[in-house]
């Protein structure tokens, strides 16, 4: 439960954008599919949070669990 959330957009004409783990883009160009987020901080306890990040770092600890 976060304190303060704070979105690239506005979620009165996209509520997606509020979704945590982002939404599945695809990327005509280039024939692939990325996932983004819209939320850019989110604040709790008075502890700024980058949601990016944390999921980068997410998937780095993964990847790296699963070469072993």
């Amino acid at each position: 439960l976060a304190d303060l959330v704070i979105v690239d957009g506005n979620p009165m004409e996209n509520f997606k954008i509020l979704n945590g783990m982002g939404v599945i883009k695809a990327d005509p160009a280039t024939k692939t599919l990325s996932r983004d987020t819209a939320i850019a901080y989110v604040v709790k306890d008075g502890v700024v949070y980058q949601p990016r990040k944390l999921l980068d770092d997410v998937r780095d600890m993964v990847a790296a669990a699963r070469a072993q």
